[in-house]
C-alpha cells in the first residue's frame, strides 16, 4: 500500500517525506497503523488498478510535422533583429 503525506514531516525507515509526497510498499496492516495514529498529517491511498500498458514510442515532433505537412516559414535573420523595441 502507499501513504500520501499530506502535511508537516515523516520520518519512515530512515528516510525523510516531505507534505504531497508518497511512501510506496508499506504494509497493509502496518500502514492502517501510521495513517490511525498520525492525526490527518497522512492518508492511505488505495492502490490502482494495474492495467497492461502499450509502450509508446514517442516520434521527433519535426518528423510527425513533415508527415502532416507543416513546416515553418522561411526567416530572414536580419529582418527580425531590426524588430526590437529598443528606442
Amino acid at each position: 500500500m502507499q501513504i500520501l503525506v499530506e502535511r508537516f514531516c515523516v520520518r519512515h525507515n530512515g528516510k525523510q517525506y516531505q507534505a504531497g509526497d508518497i511512501i510506496p510498499d508499506v504494509d497493509a496492516a502496518e500502514a492502517k497503523k501510521l495513517v490511525a495514529a498520525s492525526h490527518g498529517e497522512l492518508r492511505l491511498l488505495q492502490p490502482a488498478a494495474e492495467t497492461p500498458r502499450e509502450e509508446t514510442v514517442q516520434d521527433d515532433p519535426d518528423s510527425i510535422a513533415d508527415d502532416i505537412g507543416l513546416q515553418l516559414p522561411p526567416v530572414e535573420p536580419v529582418r527580425v533583429a531590426k524588430r526590437g523595441t529598443r528606442k
